[in-house]
């Protein structure tokens, strides 16, 4: 997918869409991609050529206090904090996140909690 906008980011300024007869599309003045990474996912791998296209890269960073400071489980922001920290050092991700106990006040497994009316997925009438 991403492919199909190198064209687009590296000067010759247009996409073809191979899904849809091949149509040309032409970026106009003031054209630009934005997009977020996410280092050390498994699977997310930004290559360099893709990288190279982009004229400006932002790292944002978790502030660990703050997240403390808004009620974030202490358990969650230390797991958080030991994580970042083997990944600086260069150390793999775990394949499994950590499981935190449900009695704990302020943590919900998604999995198993219901879809509220605010987040249910929309349906198609028949």
């Amino acid at each position: 997918m991403l492919a199909v906008l190198y064209p687009a980011m590296d000067g010759r300024g247009v996409i073809t869409i191979p899904g849809y007869r091949n149509e040309r599309v032409e970026a106009v003045d003031g054209f630009y991609v934005i997009a977020g990474h996410n280092p050390g996912v498994h699977g997310a791998i930004l290559t360099e050529a893709l990288a190279s296209r982009f004229g400006v890269h932002i790292e944002v960073t978790t502030d660990w206090e703050l997240a403390r400071h808004l009620g974030v489980p202490a358990a969650a922001v230390n797991a958080a904090v030991a994580l970042n920290a083997d990944l600086a050092a260069g150390k793999p991700l775990p394949r499994r996140w950590p499981t935190w106990p449900a009695s704990h006040p302020k943590t919900t497994d998604p999995r198993s909690s219901p879809r509220s009316p605010s987040t249910s997925a929309p349906t198609s009438p028949r």
